[in-house]
């Protein structure tokens, strides 16, 4: 993997994971004076993960998007 792969999977990981993180928290508790400090709560938990993840996964989604493109 590239280093542009890996800046570029960090940076999707952090869009995709703040983005998850706020509507998740936002459909679980509704917005209130607690509600960013709870988001930004879950964005940290998550954002490992789903860089993780990207690294991990990346390779089978590559896979599985040959296989369809072949159809």
């Amino acid at each position: 993997m590239t280093r542009e792969q890996i800046i570029h999977s960090l940076i999707m990981a952090a869009l995709m994971s703040l983005f998850m993180s706020g509507v998740i928290t936002l459909v679980n508790t509704s917005i209130d004076a607690g509600f960013i400090q709870r988001w930004m709560h879950a964005f940290y938990i998550a954002l490992p993960m789903a860089f993780i993840a990207l690294l991990v996964l990346r390779p089978l989604a590559s896979l599985i998007t040959r296989a369809v493109m072949r159809e």
